[in-house]
């Protein structure tokens, strides 16, 4: 009740969210629970601001522009954008393995 009383009309989900983490955050107090859900409602919140993959997040660092200046102004180094922005071909295949020994694995007769 305490979010519906924090919205009006024209809010953004943005500040839906941050208003939800907070106000979970501070009811953890009663319950831990609620410490769980401030979290995972943060943690959605910045799942909705960045970058699906993170070679594009790096590509777009690399590639930032000086707002004031206009003067290319990257925040990671060329030699770091190249090696993420273009992996080698033997990381791309050994992935999928190391994605399936991180997966947990169902168990049989449980």
């Amino acid at each position: 009740m305490q979010v519906v009383a924090g919205s009006y009309p024209g809010v953004r989900t943005a500040e839906l969210d941050e208003l939800l983490a907070e106000t979970a955050a501070y009811l953890a107090t009663d319950h831990y629970d609620y410490s769980m859900l401030a979290a995972r409602v943060a943690v959605s919140a910045l799942h909705k601001v960045t970058e699906a993959k993170f070679s594009e997040k790096i590509a777009r660092l690399n590639a930032y522009v000086h707002p004031s200046t206009g003067e290319k102004s990257p925040k990671i180094a060329d030699n770091i954008a190249a090696v993420v922005v273009r992996p080698h071909p033997r990381c791309s295949r050994a992935a999928p393995a190391a994605v399936a020994l991180l997966l947990p694995r169902a168990r049989s007769g449980a």
